[in-house]
């Protein structure tokens, strides 16, 4: 019996990979912080 599952998930792509019969997708992600002076900045990784 094959087994499937199923995910929504919402942001940047980052990199698509083939590893055998699979594909590997990696999703880039925002992180907002606070920079020396006080600001809002976003890092993405």
């Amino acid at each position: 019996m094959s087994q499937c599952a199923e995910f929504h998930i919402i942001g940047r792509v980052g990199q698509l990979k083939k590893v055998g019969t699979t594909l590997r997708v990696t999703i880039a992600a925002s992180y907002p912080y606070k920079d020396e002076r006080g600001d809002w900045q976003d890092r993405t990784r």
